[in-house]
């Protein structure tokens, strides 16, 4: 379950609230209370300076524990820091309005940079499974390297689905050559983004995809 930790200054942001209209588009007051990202508005927003106002901070959770046989995958597994573009890499909760719309959450943010945060529960997700002789971060000597992009980590508050699509890709260190890839999707329902609500649905769809991850890792290596 998504954990509220320490919240930090950052932009001045507009009302969080969030309701839907007949038919499930964002209601006007939502539509204004959203920073629109659009291809020209993005660079300024993220070299924008530090405002006063405060972000709740959220945290993510690692996969339990898997019932499969413990250490049945042989060697060192390195996990590679997950590979995020435009407004996914960052701290802030990605809102999709639109088809090509995104929007940073009012009022929230995640506990670290998202590729940061998902390396770290990537490797709990693992440690927690048991099912690696070893998981570590690259830099030492392994057998194994994980990669992932992200490809989508938002709400859409149009559909009120919080949807996550990370592409992963084994490879194998000794020869350098891929060993399996795939690509793991997971939709919530979301029917709120404020209280807290769009990062537990968010960190709900983790879950599924991050034991979809471990169980496919095992069976690939």
């Amino acid at each position: 379950m998504a954990q509220r930790v320490r919240s930090g200054p950052t932009l001045p942001e507009p009302d969080p609230s969030y309701k839907s209209t007949p038919g499930g588009a964002p209601s006007r007051p939502f539509r204004r209370g959203l920073l629109t990202l659009t291809a020209a508005a993005l660079p300024a927003l993220l070299l924008a300076g530090c405002g006063g106002s405060q972000l709740a901070s959220f945290d993510l959770a690692a996969a339990p524990a898997a019932k499969m046989r413990a250490g049945s995958i042989r060697g060192v597994l390195a996990v590679a820091e997950p590979v995020a573009d435009g407004p996914l890499d960052s701290e802030r909760i990605v809102i999709r309005t639109g088809p090509d719309q995104l929007a940073y959450l009012a009022g929230a943010k995640w506990a670290g940079s998202l590729p940061s945060l998902l390396q770290s529960k990537i490797i709990a997700s693992f440690e927690n499974a048991r099912l690696v002789k070893s998981v570590v971060r690259p830099g030492g000597a392994s057998d194994y390297s994980l990669h992932v992009d992200v490809r989508r980590f938002e709400v859409d508050v149009v559909d009120n689905l919080a949807r996550i699509e990370l592409s992963a890709r084994i490879v194998s260190d000794r020869t350098g050559r891929p060993i399996a890839a795939k690509i793991f999707t997971a939709t919530t329902p979301a029917e709120r983004t404020a209280d807290g609500k769009a990062a537990e649905a968010l960190d709900a769809a983790l879950a599924n995809v991050l034991r979809q991850m471990v169980s496919w890792t095992a069976r690939a290596i």
